[in-house]
């Protein structure tokens, strides 16, 4: 089904409105409703609008797991630019040549993630948006939605909406630059393919520089329920991953099949909604980790906006593997 496509900011709006007072993001005790979410991610795009960001602009975020990265992309791209993720735990040369690659604009960070930055030579402004007068100022800015009126010049859903690092052919990191415009039948697709209702709990698995992590919070901040956030330690696959699951009461995972090869068999709560990509699957893990949840095989390339193409729920049955259908509103050609 091809659906008029919309903005990110557009389509977490609609569900803004929706659903004001629903959970949108947890870490540890912090949670925040997205009306709540929504406040903050405009105070912030207010100030990046005053900073020059607009279309066609990049704005890198150098962040781990955090509100503030929620924040930080949801308001990037509320003022028109393109966020651009940098795992702070990347190397120093690669961070550095990402972000002469790119050139960016403007560089958010965090004081706890700032020094990673120290030995970088970037031309852009680094702004620590948790320092004391940065966030004083970005908190003077109106809660109000950004519209065209306030950007520096309207936005499309051709425009850019992020930006995705790629390990490259060649081994030399590869930028890819993806539209607004197929977000919306990745989330729609994904939605109706995971079930994904209201007060689900989406697990934030993949690095932010992944663009896994893009699915998984767009996924979850279009259809009202809560993107859960855990750090880097606790996301390693073992018995740190199978705790935040349980815990964090997950009712939807992302995983590659050498993740999930090293749960325990009880790892995964029964009835959790189980994604896997990133590599092939085997018959093994399907036959070990089906019965009693639903279990998808998800498969694209970055350029693609994420995913191309999902499969049914899978089952102990099934000898051959299939990475599925298209995504609503696209084609496949093989």
């Amino acid at each position: 089904e091809a659906l008029a496509p919309q903005t990110l900011p557009a389509l977490f709006e609609r569900q803004v409105a929706a659903t004001p007072d629903a959970v949108a993001v947890v870490h540890g005790d912090t949670e925040l409703t997205y009306a709540e979410l929504d406040a903050r991610a405009n105070q912030l795009a207010h100030w990046l609008v005053c900073q020059g960001v607009g279309p066609e602009r990049f704005v890198a975020v150098v962040m781990p797991r955090s509100i503030e990265l929620i924040t930080a992309l949801l308001a990037i791209t509320k003022a028109g630019g393109a966020y651009m993720p940098v795992d702070p735990g990347y190397p120093a040369d690669r961070m550095s040549y990402m972000l002469t690659d790119a050139a960016p604009t403007t560089i958010l960070t965090l004081a706890d993630t700032a020094q990673v930055l120290a030995d970088i030579a970037t031309s852009a402004p680094v702004h620590v948006i948790d320092e004391p007068a940065t966030s004083a100022r970005i908190a003077g800015h109106t809660t109000e939605p950004v519209g065209d009126l306030h950007r520096t010049e309207p936005l499309d859903v051709h425009h850019p909406a992020y930006v995705i690092y790629t390990s490259g052919s060649t081994g030399r990191p590869k930028g890819v630059v993806v539209s607004h415009h197929g977000i919306t039948h990745l989330t729609r697709s994904q939605i109706e393919g995971f079930d994904v209702t209201v007060g689900s709990r989406i697990l934030q698995m993949a690095s932010p520089s992944f663009d896994a992590a893009v699915a998984e919070v767009c996924v979850a901040l279009t259809s009202g329920s809560a993107i859960v956030l855990a750090s880097a330690a606790e996301l390693m696959p073992g018995p740190d991953l199978v705790r935040v699951l349980a815990e964090q009461r997950i009712t939807h995972v992302t995983l590659t099949p050498a993740a999930l090869a090293v749960l325990p068999p009880d790892g995964i709560p029964a009835a959790t909604t189980l994604a896997v990509a990133g590599e092939a699957v085997g018959g093994d893990l399907v036959e070990r980790w089906s019965p009693g949840r639903r279990m998808v095989n998800a498969y694209g390339p970055t350029e693609s906006t994420v995913c191309a193409t999902m499969s049914r729920p899978l089952t102990s049955d099934d000898t051959t593997i299939p990475i599925g259908q298209p995504v609503n509103g696209t084609h496949v050609y093989v």
